[in-house]
């Protein structure tokens, strides 16, 4: 996570806050966030305190992992429109979730309640609060007003089997029925199964609970296979590699930042479930480092940077990214010597951060 930085604004001049979150909302849903980002931060040289432009850029920051700079555009976002509102209370409590600001979410999530605004979104968020603050029996009041409402909704039906000890018989046949006859290709169908393969292991139903989670597994890598076909792979496998041989090549080009004194960046790199999470535990035991746990605050712009047509950075980019990271650091409260990164995908652009953190390991 790291604090908002300037990015290159688009040059085109739009005509309305309208025009430019049709534009910002065409480029996110096709996966292009720093575009959206860009258009949105355009847009709000030409409309300063735009709602709308401000709640898309808050939406764009989430999507690229860089949490602190959503939440700047949340505050604004309140404060352009004078007071809280559903929709932001429900994005407060789900962005504090992901900041770990617990306070802050629960006090959200209260708001919605007492107005009595109950939604499977909001219950969705609820329940994850509730249960890590440890207030179960809330949690399952909420969902089972819901499931009142919504009794066949899958993913409320998952957090029921999940969280609901007493959870009857009738309910858990309906999860199955409903698990059985969803489309294979529907999201909710594996976490289903994962939850019924759960609560069939709890109950030592191990045989049950095997045949359930073979299920959800092969019902992921399914998934995975109609998302991402083989073309689709193979044009990922291109776009990695031209990214790791232009992180290379900028990182020749690049003017490095003043070396920053202090603190030094640990970056664990490679191929997922090959022991990086026990590296990350024993290096972070140590009085002088801080766990910073699969961070990647830095990535959405040197992706970024790497995967433009035509590359054209500012002569400040680098001091620009060590300078938010760094203040994101702050923000985030690691203030040990040694910083713990565990983000794999960190891999493909390792010469940037190189240069962007001199002394990084």
């Amino acid at each position: 996570m790291v604090e908002p930085m300037a990015l290159p604004a688009y040059s085109a001049v739009m005509t309305s806050p309208a025009d430019i979150a049709k534009t910002a909302m065409t480029q996110l849903a096709s996966g292009q966030a720093m575009d959206g980002l860009k258009t949105l931060n355009a847009g709000l040289q030409q409309f300063p305190g735009a709602p709308q432009l401000l709640q898309l850029r808050a939406a764009a920051c989430w999507q690229m992992g860089d949490l602190y700079a959503a939440d700047d555009s949340l505050k604004a976002l309140i404060s352009a429109q004078g007071a809280d509102s559903p929709a932001t209370d429900l994005m407060t409590a789900q962005l504090c979730l992901d900041l770990l600001e617990f306070d802050r979410a629960r006090a959200a999530l209260d708001r919605l309640l007492a107005a009595g605004t109950i939604t499977p979104g909001l219950v969705k968020t609820a329940v994850r609060l509730l249960t890590w603050q440890g207030d179960l029996p809330l949690a399952l009041d909420i969902l089972e007003q819901q499931l009142g409402a919504t009794p066949d909704d899958p993913e409320l039906l998952a957090l029921a089997v999940t969280h609901d000890r007493g959870i009857s018989d009738t309910r858990l046949n309906t999860a199955t029925s409903i698990a059985d006859r969803l489309p294979d290709i529907h999201a909710s169908k594996p976490r289903l199964y994962f939850a019924l393969a759960r609560r069939a292991d709890a109950n030592k139903d191990y045989s049950e609970a095997w045949t359930l989670a073979e299920k959800a597994n092969r019902l992921q890598a399914r998934q995975q296979d109609y998302k991402y076909n083989a073309d689709a792979r193979a044009a990922f496998q291109t776009q990695l590699k031209t990214r790791a041989g232009r992180a290379v090549v900028l990182s020749g080009t690049l003017t490095p930042p003043p070396e920053p004194s202090g603190q030094a960046m640990v970056y664990l790199v490679g191929a997922p479930r090959t022991g990086s999470s026990l590296i990350q535990s024993i290096l972070s035991a140590a009085p002088n480092v801080d766990s910073a746990g699969e961070r990647g605050a830095m990535l959405p712009y040197l992706n970024g940077l790497c995967d433009a047509p035509s590359p054209s950075p500012a002569a400040d980019f680098l001091t620009q990214v060590q300078q938010a990271d760094l203040s994101g650091l702050k923000r985030g409260g690691f203030t040990a010597p040694h910083i713990v990164d565990k983000t794999t995908h960190n891999f493909f652009v390792l010469p940037l951060l190189a240069k962007a953190h001199a002394g990084a390991k």
